[in-house]
Formats: C-alpha cells, sequence, structure tokens
C-alpha cells in the first residue's frame, strides 16, 4: 500500500499482520479521494475501524489538520503507529484510540470532525446502526461527510437516500470491485448549539 497524494504521496505504509484486517486498496482510497476533491484541507478527520490507517493517512497528508484513528486490534494499534512514524506526521496532528467503535461513539466530544471514514467488518453489511448513530452526533456540529466502506455484495436497496434524521444525505454510492462506497454530507441542525 502506498499513499496516494499530498505531502506524503508514493511512501509506503504497512497493515496489521494477519487476515483479520482488510485494507482499503489504493484504487478505492484514490476513488474516495476523488470525491472528495480539497475537501481534507485544514479538517478534522475521524477513522473509524481504521486497520492499518491508510484513509486517515491518506486525509493527513492531503491536508487535514488532524486524525484520530479508532481500531480496537492491538495489532492494527502497532501497524498504524508504525506508519505514522515511517511517514514523519507530527505528533499533535494524530491520537489512536484503542477501543471499540461502538464504545466511542458515545463518548467523544460531538460535532468535533469534518470528514468520518468508517470501514466496518464486511460481514457486518452495511452499518445502520452505526450510520444513525452518527447522524445524532455529527448533525449537531459543523457540516460534515460521512464515507462507509462495505462489501459490494449488499443488497443495493439497503442503503438509505437519508440516514437516522433530517440531516444525513446520501450524495454518492460506487462499486469498486468487492468494495461499496456511499458518502453521506450531514448539515448543522437549527436547533444545534
Amino acid at each position: 500500500m502506498r499513499i496516494i497524494s499530498g505531502k506524503y504521496r508514493g511512501q509506503q505504509i504497512k497493515g496489521p499482520p494477519g487476515v483479520t484486517t482488510r485494507p482499503t486498496t489504493d484504487r478505492v482510497r484514490e476513488a474516495v479521494f476523488n470525491m472528495l476533491g480539497d475537501t481534507p484541507a485544514g479538517i478534522s478527520a475521524l477513522d473509524l475501524y481504521a486497520g492499518s490507517g491508510a484513509m486517515g493517512l491518506e486525509a493527513l497528508s492531503r491536508g487535514a489538520q488532524r486524525c484520530c484513528f479508532v481500531e480496537v486490534s492491538r495489532r492494527a494499534c502497532r501497524a498504524i503507529r508504525e506508519n505514522v512514524s515511517r511517514l514523519g506526521v507530527d505528533e499533535q496532528k494524530w491520537t489512536i484510540c484503542r477501543q471499540r467503535v461502538e464504545e466511542f461513539i458515545p463518548r467523544s466530544p460531538h460535532g468535533d470532525y469534518q470528514l468520518i471514514f468508517a470501514d466496518p467488518p464486511y460481514d457486518e453489511g452495511f452499518p445502520h446502526q452505526l450510520v444513525g448513530d452518527l447522524d445524532r452526533w455529527v448533525g449537531r456540529g459543523a457540516p460534515a461527510l460521512l464515507v462507509v466502506e462495505f462489501s459490494s455484495r449488499v443488497d443495493s436497496g439497503i442503503v438509505p437516500d437519508a440516514c437516522g434524521g433530517d440531516t444525513g444525505r446520501l450524495v454518492a454510492d460506487r462499486t469498486y470491485g468487492n468494495s461499496r462506497i456511499v458518502m453521506f454530507r450531514y448539515e448543522k441542525r437549527e436547533d444545534a448549539q
């Protein structure tokens, strides 16, 4: 794996050993960031089910101000640490939270991230609960984008046009081989503080 573009372009990154983590391919990452355009510059990113950290590292390479990697696997967290070290990413720009995503979301500051990646295990299907939780979560902060990667074998009718409440709307739904990428845009709620 390599960083596709930006400050760390062309530099190699490694995935954790073993077969339990399925890293997002270079092709899929490139497609996602092409869809995002210049969005990452200066924003805060969140990489859920981070694995190797490839999505968050790509965001940092392209100008994200900081990234939080959430991953429960000790091996994957070690791989992320090795990758940020190999790339020379400033320690002020990243954090690793070793915990389950379901535990992280309720405890994290709401609306603190403008770009969120979620790549749950493919055998779980489309993560309706996660996307619904994030709708309530990011909708109270600044506008945000949520990018979800899941198996292309999932029934095409399963992805909602809007998630959870009235803030999230589907803006992209693309398939790349075994991977399906959906992108939701969240606007700030009118009742947000």
